[in-house]
């Protein structure tokens, strides 16, 4: 018979919910960019984070897509698995 302890281990690493990360991808666009998004503005699909916004928007964040990745991993480091791309 198992114990608790090895019942708990699969419990130790909870992802963050999609809310979060979400608000730390708009705080990341906004500290590297100075762009202001809402929350509402990010969806997330699987590991990628799509970005609601005009194109020029959208061209800016894909020349920042690596700085604000890291930003979000530095924010949530248990992001890491959560968000691999934002388009």
């Amino acid at each position: 018979m198992k114990g608790l302890q090895d019942y708990l281990k699969k419990f130790e690493v909870i992802a963050p919910p999609d809310d979060a990360v979400r608000k730390a991808v708009v705080k990341a666009i906004a500290d590297s960019m100075g762009v202001m998004l809402t929350k509402s503005k990010v969806r997330m699909q699987g590991t990628t984070a799509f970005i609601s916004a005009s194109s020029l928007i959208l061209n800016q964040i894909r020349q920042h897509r690596k700085e604000i990745i890291d930003a979000v991993h530095q924010a949530m480091p248990k992001s890491v698995n959560l968000l691999r791309d934002i388009r």
